[in-house]
């Protein structure tokens, strides 16, 4: 099964290539079983993927592992991002930290904001997060050194030697277990919430159909980027400029635009009109479903990196796709956060597409 997996993931990687706008000079390494790397040279961004994965030496950029089983050992300069089963971090991370995975241990530094999406979370005493710090999973203990932490989580565990910083904000069917050593500085305030069951909600996601359809997606993201880079350029500053326009637009062109359809297909001038209309009104729900993602991953790149504005890169491609897969496991308010998003981004693409035909 993980070589089916592997072989999706290598595909990604293989597409991605030829893509230069997008992604900058980097180092590829892939593997069926097992893959070490300890020779990287120079300052390059490095891309792995293979059953097991071990990186031994420091990557002077980012760095993206994708695998069953990941080892990290060495530090990166840069960002780190990760999606596997069995995760250990032990470098030092010089900037973000971004990992979904089923297992995640990290005992290293993060010198900027750390996300981690994970089944069971454990984060030792050696690890220390310089910046925010964002969980979600099932399991959570922490005994590290936090400067700000939130948690969503079915349990929470701090132990005694977790430093808390700027004290702690999370969501939980039930509170924290806090050993009375942990220093906290700061408050911490509780919010309950139902239970989740994120061990089938995380063997979903990278289940062989969950992967192909997470895969799927980047491909066509990158391939669209690649061939219709303009427009989705300015889908998002559309977004970004009118977001409750687009919401709008989105919402009359899913429920207005069908019985528009249905009305002409009553006389037989507009059959083939109508046709026409149906099929270009599928491909903006396709085209809108995709851009929802590429909107949540520039969003959260451009907070990350503190850049203006919404761009399109490798990074908030696979960002956003993994992302927008994880918000919908959360009860209500996922879905429909995802459906708002879908038709903010559908909005944008009629809204595209009109001032295609204007022209």
């Amino acid at each position: 099964m993980m070589k089916k997996i592997l072989v999706v993931a290598l595909a990604l990687v293989a597409v991605a290539w030829p893509f230069g706008s997008l992604v900058k000079a980097a180092d590829f390494r892939s593997d069926k079983n097992n893959l070490t790397i300890s020779d990287v040279q120079g300052p390059k961004d490095l891309y792995a993927a293979s059953d097991t994965v071990i990186i031994d030496s420091p990557v002077k950029g980012d760095l993206s592992v994708a695998g069953n089983s990941i080892i990290i050992n060495g530090d990166v300069e840069d960002n780190l991002f990760v999606a596997g089963g069995t995760v250990t971090i032990r470098g030092t991370v010089g900037r973000h930290l971004r990992v979904v995975g089923s297992t995640v241990t990290l005992s290293g530094k993060v010198n900027g904001d750390l996300f981690v999406a994970a089944n069971k979370i454990n984060i030792t005493s050696g690890a220390v997060i310089s910046g925010g710090t964002y969980l979600a999973g099932n399991l959570a203990t922490l005994d590290g050194s936090f400067s700000d932490l939130k948690a969503v989580v079915n349990q929470l565990t701090i132990g005694g030697t977790a430093k808390l910083n700027n004290g702690l904000t999370y969501w939980s069917p039930d509170t924290a277990s806090i050993d009375s050593q942990a220093k906290v500085t700061g408050a911490v305030t509780y919010h309950q919430r139902a239970k989740t069951n994120y061990s089938y909600k995380f063997s979903t996601l990278f289940s062989i159909f969950g992967l192909f359809c997470l895969i799927g997606s980047m491909l066509l993201l990158l391939l669209l980027a690649y061939l219709i880079r303009p427009i989705l350029d300015k889908s998002l500053k559309h977004v970004s400029e009118n977001f409750w326009a687009s919401l709008g637009l989105g919402f009359l062109a899913l429920i207005i635009a069908p019985i528009v359809l249905v009305l002409l297909m009553i006389t037989v001038i507009g059959i083939p009109i109508a046709m026409f209309g149906l099929v270009v009104w599928i491909l903006a729900l396709a085209l809108g479903s995709l851009l929802a993602k590429l909107v949540i991953g520039s969003w959260l790149v451009k907070m990350i990196k503190k850049q203006d504005g919404l761009k399109i890169d490798y990074q908030s491609i696979i960002l956003g796709v993994l992302v927008y897969a994880i918000i919908g496991f959360i009860p209500v308010i996922g879905p429909t956060f995802n459906f708002i998003i879908f038709l903010v981004a559908f909005g944008s693409v009629i809204a595209q597409l009109k001032l295609i035909r204007a022209h």
